[in-house]
């Protein structure tokens, strides 16, 4: 039975989007961190700096999420 596989470009895309998934767990470490170092610090975490990681986190999943439906209707899985 085949199963879909990702091309060259699409698993180029997923390392690419995984990087920056990385770089926003970093962000997201040093938020916590500068929390937990001085709780009275909370004015350095902005709400514009929290909206921006998770409008990073949902295009992350939308772009995956898109990928991985492509190559599913590509292959003609999960056709019913």
């Amino acid at each position: 039975m085949r199963q879909p596989q990702f091309n060259a470009a699409e698993t180029e895309a997923l390392i690419q989007s995984n990087r920056q998934l990385a770089a926003i767990g970093r962000n997201l470490n040093q938020l916590a961190k500068t929390l937990n170092l001085d709780p009275n610090a909370s004015y350095q975490v902005t709400v514009e700096s929290i909206e921006a990681l998770t409008a990073d986190i949902k295009e992350h999943r939308r772009a995956v999420a898109s990928m991985v439906q492509s190559n599913l209707n590509r292959w003609g899985a999960g056709r019913e």
